[in-house]
């Protein structure tokens, strides 16, 4: 004997046997809890795409960053200055990208440029002024600016006084 189940409720009467009662609970069971589970990873879509997203762009930003850095060794410096400024903004460290950039830029000829990603440079990262102010005392060195250069270094040493580079240039 499988057992007889017997439901009434109401108007409806079920008649069963006790696995197929068993059955019907396991199933409704599972519907329920991969039903909830459903429910919850469509709440939580727009967030997992936001960091999948996030993740993606930076990657893309550090291979953008890896790739000016290996032209920039390489002597190619109108690429790495693309390669450096296209995904500046999304780097975690976008003032090395600026800086990098500069120095293509000063290789190239272009001291507006130049100037210019100094100055994104400083803005990405103030606390790091240092290495703005630094890259921007050898590029003018560089580049026979010396009177800018003077000035750059005179700031430079205001700033940090102890630096030992600060007081070479």
């Amino acid at each position: 004997d499988a057992g007889y189940v017997l439901l009434n409720y109401g108007p409806w009467v079920l008649e069963t046997s006790l696995l197929g009662l068993f059955l019907s609970m396991a199933l409704a069971l599972f519907a329920l809890v991969y039903g909830l589970r459903l429910i919850a990873a469509v709440i939580r879509l727009p967030t997992t795409l936001r960091k999948v997203f996030d993740r993606r762009r930076s990657d893309k930003a550090r291979d953008s960053f890896e790739a000016g850095l290996r032209r920039l060794m390489e002597g190619n410096w109108k690429r790495a200055e693309i390669d450096l400024v296209r995904r500046a903004s999304d780097h975690r460290s976008a003032q090395l990208n600026y800086l990098g950039a500069a120095r293509a830029a000063q290789k190239l000829g272009a001291a507006d440029r130049r100037d210019h990603y100094l100055q994104l440079a400083s803005q990405a990262a103030p606390a790091h002024d240092l290495a703005v102010l630094i890259t921007q005392a050898e590029l003018q060195l560089e580049r026979g600016e010396f009177a800018q250069a003077r000035e750059t270094a005179l700031l430079l040493r205001e700033r940090d006084a102890k630096s030992g580079y600060a007081i070479e240039l």
